[in-house]
């Protein structure tokens, strides 16, 4: 490709090979001068590409350009699967979980489940669950809103200050907490109050909430080992 810069067929061939043999740092230069070329003809999945190789090369973070090719490839291709999990993980970066659970909850009702992004997704959305005070993707309970929130309350927390978004998250605990305290719910959503109230620094109220939890499931031991379990990992002294 030295000798042919302008080859867009081999560019893009030498950039699907570069990630096998774990070359992603050279992957994401030859996928940006591919997207340079292919300018305004380049589609969502190329910028998804690139922004694949920026973010893994980077081992994990989300640097400017990176979100430059992840911005760019939404406005083409707003359902690209790949562009979303990218976003996700931005905007985690960027202190907004609230949004990144509205995009991997939907990756994960869409599938499919071999999806190169599912397992990735599976294996954090417990602990964003918890932090938003949500149950888990599968544990709907009674009443429970459709999970994430839609492109309207994207664009509006978009524009949230740090402050406005830690409210909303602390609302989204609380309309749990009331749900939970008027209709009951299982031991696993108990669980993510009584975590949630943790990483909000909430000791007594989850102390409070394994208490109610405790009289709820008295006698049932699988539960009261998860509700002990939640208790440790909210840092609450047995």
């Amino acid at each position: 490709m030295r000798s042919r810069p302008h080859d867009i067929e081999g560019l893009r061939l030498l950039s699907v090979h570069l990630p096998r043999i774990g070359e992603w740092a050279e992957a994401a230069r030859v996928r940006a001068r591919l997207v340079g070329l292919l300018g305004a003809d380049a589609a969502g999945a190329d910028h998804a590409d690139l922004a694949e190789a920026l973010i893994v090369a980077a081992g994990g973070y989300v640097s400017p350009m990176a979100e430059a090719a992840l911005e760019t490839g939404m406005r083409r291709d707003p359902t690209d699967p790949r562009l979303r999990y990218y976003a996700g993980h931005a905007l985690l970066q960027e202190g907004r979980p609230d949004l990144t659970w509205g995009l991997w909850t939907r990756l994960l009702e869409e599938g499919p489940e071999d999806a190169p992004w599912i397992a990735p997704i599976r294996a954090r959305i417990d602990a964003l669950a918890a932090a938003l005070g949500r149950p888990a993707p599968g544990l709907p309970g009674p009443g429970t809103p459709a999970p994430g929130p839609d492109a309207a309350d994207i664009a509006a927390a978009a524009g949230m200050s740090e402050a406005e978004r830690g409210a909303m998250i602390a609302s989204m605990v609380d309309g749990l907490a009331a749900r939970l305290e008027a209709d009951g719910g299982p031991a696993e959503e108990w669980s993510r109050l009584i975590r949630a109230y943790g990483v909000l620094g909430r000791q007594d109220e989850a102390r409070a909430a394994l208490n109610s939890a405790r009289a709820a499931f008295a006698g049932d031991a699988a539960a009261l080992a998860l509700l002990t379990a939640a208790a440790g990992d909210a840092g609450l002294d047995e």
